[in-house]
């Protein structure tokens, strides 16, 4: 049945999130062989496979496109320098090419999460310099809520058909029949912040544990599986209750447990018949309960399991020191510690499902992956909208050929892989990754959506639906008014 909507205190709750959104929404706290394949500024089908866009070979905009980024992402997108690191010269390759192709001159900005929404109304109340909008993820739905993002539907140049706009991505997205921002090989960080599960192999060995290679190509790498083999390693470092000193089955940090519920087949949000938001019932629905009761069970009943805040530093040096046998965590994880570590046979695998019912492994992307609209400082002039989705299209494109090569076939999948199954590993979580509208606007929302979960998971509390039950209500309101304004 569909949820109807509810009306009742819809101003004074709009009041309240438009008080807070303006402020901007902060990142949550822990929330290079040749380069590129040969140059063909994107028409014609290349030897190794690679789709040619559809742009006009002709296009010459003789024009400089600003584009307003967010400054404190942890891992290289937007204005860099060649460096004879890999990614890096891949995305400065892609940004040289889009120049060239359209005749253009990107001109970078940047404003940390403190200053991003902020910014981008103060741009359009004032000079409208900004083009292209690309920001963290939440901070986007911020924007967009407040009007200061165009619908691209029927934008000039953008053809949503090709490999490097994702579809799963573009279904959640829309708005009713509208769609404010995009994103997928255009943002490196869609691929850094993929959540997979890494496991210490040696240790599996010692402890005479299954291989996760071998459930997975068997369809039982399952939550119940992997937390039974969780709870059956412990050894105590000698000071009192649990710490990183010790050793464990898992380790988890408090965002991992994200991964976990989307993995698990959930979601906080779904659409109607006419697109509108509604309020999952799998969000309080049995699964999501059994879920929180195990994941309290693992993590603070028994001694292999142990939940951490900050999902850096200590927790991995942990696994890299090969005190944790399973981690979930990213792909920038493994670059950035994990590969480095001297001693360290790892193993990467999907997170598991919930049961092996489930058809598919689901992989949830961490917030800070970068979404791009169109500002609507620019939306009284056609022509201009139309250029910047050239420059959208273009960008998307050419990172399709050179960043996503460089960043997930020749780094993630080759320089830190530690076997030959690793890539194909990957290649699961990517074709299988999820959005879910909920948890992008969950800030707009007043943190109602996941982040309630992970809350009261972190907590040491499993009673779910007794929690849900305090705000559904006003969650609901929340979608209501979203749809109101947008769709």
């Amino acid at each position: 049945m569909k949820t109807k909507p509810i009306r009742f205190a819809a101003i004074a709750l709009a009041c309240l999130m438009l008080l807070a959104l303006l402020a901007g929404c902060k990142k949550e706290e822990g929330d290079s062989q040749q380069t590129t394949p040969p140059a063909n500024n994107g028409q014609g089908e290349q030897n190794d496979g690679y789709l040619p866009d559809s742009l006009p070979d002709d296009l010459n905009f003789d024009e400089d496109v600003t584009i307003l980024y967010w400054t404190d992402t942890g891992m290289p997108e937007f204005d860099v320098e060649v460096s004879g690191d890999l990614v890096d010269d891949a995305i400065f390759n892609r940004n040289q090419s889009v120049q060239e192709r359209l005749n253009i001159t990107l001109n970078w900005t940047g404003a940390n999460q403190e200053q991003f929404a902020q910014t981008v109304q103060n741009d359009r109340n004032g000079e409208g310099k900004i083009d292209i909008i690309a920001g963290y993820s939440q901070t986007m739905a911020t924007v967009t809520y407040t009007g200061n993002t165009i619908d691209l539907i029927g934008v000039n140049y953008l053809d949503f058909t090709k490999p490097w706009w994702p579809d799963s991505l573009l279904n959640e997205a829309m708005v009713g029949d509208k769609l404010y921002f995009i994103s997928g090989d255009i943002s490196t960080n869609t691929l850094y912040w993929m959540y997979a599960t890494f496991f210490n192999k040696t240790m599996l060995q010692t402890y005479g544990l299954e291989d996760p290679y071998t459930l997975v190509a068997n369809n039982e790498w399952t939550v119940d599986k992997m937390f039974s083999m969780c709870k059956e390693i412990y050894t105590d470092a000698g000071e009192p209750g649990k710490d990183l000193a010790d050793t464990f089955g898992i380790v988890m940090p408090r965002l991992s447990i994200d991964a976990f519920f989307y993995s698990s087949g959930l979601r906080t949000t779904e659409k109607g018949d006419n697109g509108e938001l509604l309020l999952s019932p799998s969000y309080t629905g049995e699964v999501s309960q059994r879920l929180a009761e195990m994941l309290v069970e693992l993590l603070f009943d028994s001694e292999g399991g142990f939940c951490v805040h900050d999902d850096t530093g200590p927790v991995n040096q942990a696994f890299a020191n090969g005190q944790v046998a399973f981690i979930t965590n990213r792909p920038m994880d493994a670059i950035t510690d994990y590969g480095h570590a001297n001693n360290l046979v790892y193993g990467v695998v999907p997170t598991p499902k919930w049961d092996s019912q489930q058809e598919q492994y689901l992989t949830c992307i961490g917030n800070p992956f970068t979404l791009y609209s169109i500002s609507m400082a620019q939306s009284y002039d056609q022509e201009r909208v139309d250029m910047l989705g050239a420059v959208l299209e273009c960008m998307a494109s050419e990172a399709y050929r050179k960043t996503t090569p460089a960043l997930y076939e020749q780094t993630m999948q080759t320089r830190y892989a530690k076997d030959d199954v690793t890539a194909q590993m990957y290649d699961i979580c990517r074709e299988n990754i999820v959005f879910d509208l909920g948890r992008i606007f969950g800030a707009t929302m007043n943190n109602l959506t996941q982040t309630k979960y992970r809350g009261l998971i972190e907590s040491g509390s499993s009673a779910w639906q007794v929690e849900a039950q305090k705000f559904t209500v006003e969650l609901e309101m929340y979608l209501n008014l979203i749809y109101e304004a947008l769709g």
